[in-house]
């Protein structure tokens, strides 16, 4: 997609957005319409507010970024299929 990882870290926090053409390119490499992509994206504000709600010792144990990654690819995979 040819994406720098800066350019994924800034999207992973928040500090900027996709544009359409890299929005349209990754719901075409996981067999998602752009509604699909966009709906998923939507669903972040849930897990925003899980961590939020969780304790600060269990935040500090967690690696949140990892463990909703998978999730997130897990998620992705079952969509495709």
């Amino acid at each position: 997609m040819n994406v720098s990882r800066q350019s994924v870290s800034k999207w992973e926090g928040d500090e900027t957005i996709p544009d359409i053409r890299q929005a349209k390119k990754m719901a075409v490499l996981y067999h998602l319409s752009l509604d699909e992509l966009i709906d998923f994206d939507i669903n972040m504000t849930e897990i925003q507010e899980m961590i939020e709600k969780s304790s600060e010792e269990t935040n500090e144990k967690i690696n949140w970024t990892n463990a909703w990654g998978k999730y997130i690819l897990f998620c992705l995979n079952i969509k495709a299929k």
